[in-house]
């Protein structure tokens, strides 16, 4: 999606060497476009709730008005207290991601953790 805009944007084979020599206008414009896209239609998901065979949309972690994202308390408490487990979650989901499209790499894990050689 991100990816479209900017193609749309700036055109296909935007490859650009540096940010600075770009149009502003065009760099605004696509910012308004990607935060919009993101922030109305796709992080919002993340806190879709399932309940039974209807989803909810729950502002548990944080909320977006006006340009701003609001993470709640208990969404950086939560983060804080659990942060050890959803760290090693996160890590063990990337291995197994790596490992199946890499299936001859042997102890990705510990190479992910960056322990031993």
């Amino acid at each position: 999606m991100e990816v479209q805009i900017v193609q749309d944007i700036f055109g296909q084979e935007y490859i650009p060497e540096s940010f600075q020599s770009l149009d502003k206008w065009k760099i605004a414009m696509a910012e308004r476009q990607i935060t919009k896209k993101c922030f109305l239609e796709v992080i919002p998901r993340f806190q879709n709730i399932a309940e039974g065979i209807h989803v909810t949309s729950k502002k548990i972690f944080f909320d977006y008005h006006n340009d701003l994202i609001e993470v709640k308390l208990n969404a950086i408490q939560f983060f804080r207290e659990n942060h050890s487990f959803l760290y090693k979650s996160v890590i063990l989901e990337w291995a197994k991601f790596l490992e199946r499209i890499n299936p001859g790499l042997p102890r990705l894990i510990s190479k992910i953790e960056g322990q031993g050689p």
